[in-house]
Protein backbone atom coordinates (compact mmCIF):
# COMPACT_ATOMS: atom_id res chain seq x y z
CA UNK A 1 0.00 0.00 0.00
CA UNK A 2 2.89 2.34 0.78
CA UNK A 3 4.26 2.00 -2.76
CA UNK A 4 0.82 2.67 -4.23
CA UNK A 5 0.37 5.74 -2.03
CA UNK A 6 3.68 7.35 -2.97
CA UNK A 7 3.43 6.59 -6.68
CA UNK A 8 0.04 8.28 -7.13
CA UNK A 9 1.22 11.85 -6.47
CA UNK A 10 1.08 14.05 -9.55
CA UNK A 11 3.43 16.89 -8.58
CA UNK A 12 4.72 15.96 -5.13
CA UNK A 13 4.08 13.67 -2.21
CA UNK A 14 4.43 14.62 1.46
CA UNK A 15 5.25 11.73 3.78
CA UNK A 16 4.75 12.01 7.54
CA UNK A 17 6.11 9.40 9.92
CA UNK A 18 6.22 8.83 13.65
CA UNK A 19 9.79 9.30 14.96
CA UNK A 20 9.29 6.61 17.59
CA UNK A 21 8.32 4.04 14.93
CA UNK A 22 10.76 4.43 12.01
CA UNK A 23 9.64 2.79 8.80
CA UNK A 24 12.06 0.55 6.87
CA UNK A 25 10.40 1.80 3.67
CA UNK A 26 11.20 5.43 4.43
CA UNK A 27 14.77 4.54 5.34
CA UNK A 28 15.23 3.08 1.84
CA UNK A 29 13.83 6.25 0.24
CA UNK A 30 16.15 8.66 1.98
CA UNK A 31 19.68 9.32 0.91
CA UNK A 32 22.45 11.12 2.68
CA UNK A 33 23.10 14.60 1.34
CA UNK A 34 26.66 15.66 0.67
CA UNK A 35 27.53 19.36 1.22
CA UNK A 36 26.48 21.22 -1.91
CA UNK A 37 23.75 18.68 -2.76
CA UNK A 38 20.24 19.98 -3.24
CA UNK A 39 17.40 18.09 -1.64
CA UNK A 40 15.60 17.21 -4.86
CA UNK A 41 14.44 13.85 -6.04
CA UNK A 42 16.93 12.27 -8.44
CA UNK A 43 15.75 11.74 -12.01
CA UNK A 44 14.77 8.25 -13.05
CA UNK A 45 17.40 6.29 -14.87
CA UNK A 46 16.67 5.51 -18.50
CA UNK A 47 17.14 1.80 -17.77
CA UNK A 48 14.38 1.71 -15.14
CA UNK A 49 11.84 -1.08 -15.46
CA UNK A 50 8.95 0.16 -17.62
CA UNK A 51 5.56 0.52 -15.95
CA UNK A 52 2.90 -2.08 -16.65
CA UNK A 53 0.24 -1.24 -19.16
CA UNK A 54 -2.95 -0.10 -17.47
CA UNK A 55 -4.97 -2.08 -20.02
CA UNK A 56 -4.10 -5.51 -18.61
CA UNK A 57 -3.53 -6.18 -14.95
CA UNK A 58 -4.00 -9.96 -15.19
CA UNK A 59 -0.79 -11.84 -14.46
CA UNK A 60 0.51 -14.10 -17.20
CA UNK A 61 1.56 -17.53 -15.91
CA UNK A 62 5.15 -18.75 -16.25
CA UNK A 63 6.59 -22.24 -16.55
CA UNK A 64 6.11 -24.10 -13.28
CA UNK A 65 2.99 -22.21 -12.16
CA UNK A 66 -0.01 -24.19 -10.93
CA UNK A 67 -3.19 -22.90 -12.58
CA UNK A 68 -6.95 -23.42 -12.48
CA UNK A 69 -8.35 -23.97 -15.97
CA UNK A 70 -11.61 -25.56 -17.19
CA UNK A 71 -12.36 -26.66 -13.61
CA UNK A 72 -9.07 -28.54 -13.17
CA UNK A 73 -5.68 -27.86 -11.63
CA UNK A 74 -2.74 -28.08 -13.99
CA UNK A 75 0.95 -27.22 -14.22
CA UNK A 76 2.23 -24.76 -16.83
CA UNK A 77 4.91 -26.47 -18.93
CA UNK A 78 5.45 -23.67 -21.45
CA UNK A 79 4.30 -20.22 -22.51
CA UNK A 80 4.42 -18.82 -26.03
CA UNK A 81 2.68 -15.50 -26.62
CA UNK A 82 -0.99 -15.92 -25.73
CA UNK A 83 -0.75 -19.74 -25.72
CA UNK A 84 -0.01 -21.68 -22.54
CA UNK A 85 0.97 -25.34 -22.57
CA UNK A 86 -0.37 -27.14 -19.50
CA UNK A 87 -0.21 -30.62 -18.04
CA UNK A 88 -3.18 -31.87 -16.05
CA UNK A 89 -2.53 -33.89 -12.88
CA UNK A 90 -3.62 -37.05 -14.73
CA UNK A 91 -0.81 -36.56 -17.26
CA UNK A 92 -2.80 -35.13 -20.19
CA UNK A 93 -1.21 -32.17 -21.95
CA UNK A 94 -2.95 -29.42 -23.89
CA UNK A 95 -2.52 -25.89 -25.16
CA UNK A 96 -4.89 -23.22 -23.85
CA UNK A 97 -5.17 -19.46 -24.23
CA UNK A 98 -4.06 -17.21 -21.37
CA UNK A 99 -7.66 -15.99 -21.16
CA UNK A 100 -8.79 -19.58 -20.38
CA UNK A 101 -6.77 -19.57 -17.15
CA UNK A 102 -9.07 -18.55 -14.31
CA UNK A 103 -6.51 -18.41 -11.51
CA UNK A 104 -2.79 -18.81 -10.87
CA UNK A 105 -2.54 -20.82 -7.67
CA UNK A 106 -0.12 -20.00 -4.85
CA UNK A 107 3.22 -21.73 -5.23
CA UNK A 108 4.35 -24.54 -3.01
CA UNK A 109 8.12 -24.47 -3.04
CA UNK A 110 10.34 -27.22 -1.77
CA UNK A 111 13.69 -25.92 -0.73
CA UNK A 112 16.53 -26.30 1.68
CA UNK A 113 17.71 -24.04 4.47
CA UNK A 114 18.22 -20.38 3.64
CA UNK A 115 21.78 -19.49 2.57
CA UNK A 116 22.54 -16.43 4.75
CA UNK A 117 25.52 -15.38 2.60
CA UNK A 118 23.23 -15.19 -0.43
CA UNK A 119 20.59 -13.26 1.57
CA UNK A 120 23.15 -10.66 2.69
CA UNK A 121 24.68 -10.33 -0.79
CA UNK A 122 21.24 -10.05 -2.46
CA UNK A 123 20.14 -7.33 -0.03
CA UNK A 124 23.32 -5.32 -0.64
CA UNK A 125 22.92 -5.76 -4.43
CA UNK A 126 19.22 -4.81 -4.21
CA UNK A 127 19.98 -1.58 -2.33
CA UNK A 128 22.71 -0.58 -4.79
CA UNK A 129 20.46 -1.39 -7.77
CA UNK A 130 17.51 0.51 -6.28
CA UNK A 131 19.66 3.58 -5.63
CA UNK A 132 20.89 3.46 -9.22
CA UNK A 133 17.30 3.37 -10.47
CA UNK A 134 16.08 5.91 -7.87
CA UNK A 135 13.38 3.56 -6.62
CA UNK A 136 12.75 1.96 -3.22
CA UNK A 137 14.61 -1.32 -2.71
CA UNK A 138 11.41 -3.38 -2.45
CA UNK A 139 10.53 -2.39 -6.02
CA UNK A 140 13.61 -4.28 -7.21
CA UNK A 141 13.01 -7.40 -5.06
CA UNK A 142 10.79 -8.14 -2.08
CA UNK A 143 12.30 -9.73 1.04
CA UNK A 144 10.23 -12.88 0.47
CA UNK A 145 11.69 -13.18 -3.05
CA UNK A 146 15.21 -12.86 -1.64
CA UNK A 147 14.41 -15.50 1.00
CA UNK A 148 13.06 -17.88 -1.63
CA UNK A 149 16.09 -17.38 -3.91
CA UNK A 150 18.41 -18.10 -0.96
CA UNK A 151 16.45 -21.27 -0.12
CA UNK A 152 15.91 -22.65 -3.62
CA UNK A 153 19.37 -21.61 -4.92
CA UNK A 154 18.30 -21.61 -8.62
CA UNK A 155 20.98 -22.71 -11.08
CA UNK A 156 19.49 -21.44 -14.35
CA UNK A 157 16.97 -18.98 -15.79
CA UNK A 158 14.17 -21.54 -15.81
CA UNK A 159 14.49 -22.29 -12.10
CA UNK A 160 14.89 -18.56 -11.37
CA UNK A 161 11.58 -17.92 -13.16
CA UNK A 162 9.91 -20.39 -10.80
CA UNK A 163 10.65 -18.04 -7.88
CA UNK A 164 7.64 -15.97 -6.80
CA UNK A 165 8.35 -12.33 -7.63
CA UNK A 166 10.57 -13.10 -10.63
CA UNK A 167 8.89 -12.63 -13.98
CA UNK A 168 10.26 -12.24 -17.47
CA UNK A 169 10.99 -8.52 -17.02
CA UNK A 170 12.97 -9.00 -13.81
CA UNK A 171 14.70 -12.01 -15.34
CA UNK A 172 15.74 -9.88 -18.32
CA UNK A 173 16.96 -6.98 -16.16
CA UNK A 174 18.46 -8.82 -13.19
CA UNK A 175 18.75 -12.52 -14.06
CA UNK A 176 22.50 -12.60 -14.72
CA UNK A 177 23.27 -10.74 -11.47
CA UNK A 178 20.97 -12.96 -9.41
CA UNK A 179 22.38 -16.21 -10.82
CA UNK A 180 25.95 -14.93 -10.29
CA UNK A 181 25.18 -14.11 -6.63
CA UNK A 182 23.65 -17.56 -6.08
CA UNK A 183 26.65 -19.26 -7.73
CA UNK A 184 29.09 -17.28 -5.58
CA UNK A 185 27.05 -18.19 -2.48
CA UNK A 186 27.11 -21.85 -3.48
CA UNK A 187 30.91 -21.72 -3.70
CA UNK A 188 31.28 -20.01 -0.28
CA UNK A 189 32.83 -22.62 2.04
CA UNK A 190 31.14 -21.01 5.07
CA UNK A 191 27.74 -22.25 3.87
CA UNK A 192 28.62 -25.93 3.29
Amino acid sequence: MFHVAITRGIDKVHIFAAAERPSPFLRELTRKLVPGDRAVAPKRSSNAIPKRSSRSTKKVPVTGDRVWVFGYEATVTGVSGSTVEIQLDGGSQMDVKTTDIRKILPRVVTHGPRNETVVDTLKAWRLETAQGLSVPAYVVLHDRTIDEIASVMPMDESSLLSIQGIGTSKLEHYGDDLLRIVEEGREDPGEE
